[in-house]
């Protein structure tokens, strides 16, 4: 289930990225996540039947000390819903928005791990951040068509 679990996750974010990319512009996306969540609710409803064989039943009671993470899960969904909805929509890249957002949300972890979990910060994730760092400055910086090795390319065009 360990290797299986990431998977899963990795199939959903590449599909999730190409699905909020191709999503119409010209319908409200509040009513888009709307429908989204509805068909989202009626399949996580079934699984969650189907499950149930699976579990014990003392675990499926839902309590009050369950329920707070549940109200942040659902509003955290929608803002990256929403969020990466108006990226898309506001001209960002499909291979840049996801990395930029992926590496500043792991920056931000990162402390917060520390912070909040007690998580230790180690010689191998520091590196790692570094070099989140470091992509998220190569993603985002403008290629200088005069820089010799920029990787852009000036084109002249004659009539």
């Amino acid at each position: 289930m360990y290797y299986f679990s990431i998977v899963i996750a990795i199939t959903g974010l590449v599909t999730y990225q190409v699905a909020m990319k191709a999503a119409p512009r010209d319908v409200n996306p509040w009513w888009l996540l709307a429908v989204a969540y509805g068909l989202a609710s009626v399949a996580c409803a079934v699984v969650g039947f189907a499950w149930r064989q699976f579990v014990a039943p003392g675990e499926l009671a839902p309590s009050v000390a369950h329920m707070v993470p549940v109200l942040y899960i659902g509003g955290t969904v929608i803002l990256i819903e929403i969020g990466y909805l108006l990226v898309y929509r506001s001209g960002w890249s499909i291979s840049v928005a996801p990395a930029l957002a992926q590496a500043v949300t792991l920056s931000v972890l990162l402390f917060l791990g520390l912070l909040l979990f007690g998580e230790k910060i180690t010689l191998a994730k520091s590196a790692g951040l570094v070099l989140c760092l470091a992509g998220i400055f190569l993603l985002t910086r403008k290629a200088d068509a005069s820089q010799p090795g920029s990787g852009a390319a000036s084109v002249e065009v004659r009539h």
